[in-house]
């Protein structure tokens, strides 16, 4: 199991590269989608594995944030949200939080060192 540090870590690692915020209820969770991760890379243990994350290896950073995130999504699923999504164009200018009227610009939220999923022109 990890410890206190190792899992703000890792928290602070995928947060940074996906945007998933990451509590300390789900540590048993992300060590078990982790432990396949450690065992690829050769590691004996998942905070062994975190603990060579801190060396900034990006291939490996890479491989635990698609193993930590979801890549399944209930937005199509979702017909109110889809509906309106399917509706509208996206080419559209629309005011970004910064008020700035651009284009949206749509970003996966799932992958790999997303920014945002709405992201402001020029505010990338």
């Amino acid at each position: 199991m990890m410890k206190g540090e190792e899992f703000k870590f890792l928290a602070s690692l995928l947060k940074r590269g996906s945007g998933l915020s990451l509590t300390p209820d789900k540590a048993k969770l992300i060590t078990g989608r982790l432990k396949a991760v450690a065992d690829r890379h050769g590691f004996s243990t998942v905070p062994a594995l975190v603990q060579a994350l801190r060396s900034g290896d990006e291939r490996l950073e890479h491989s635990v944030i698609e193993a930590a995130t979801t890549r399944d999504t209930s937005f199509f699923r979702d017909a109110i949200a889809f509906g309106r999504f399917a509706r509208s164009d996206p080419a559209r200018p629309f005011a970004g939080a910064c008020g700035q009227a651009a284009p949206a610009h749509l970003v996966c939220r799932g992958c790999y060192r997303a920014g945002a999923l709405f992201a402001c022109h020029g505010h990338r």
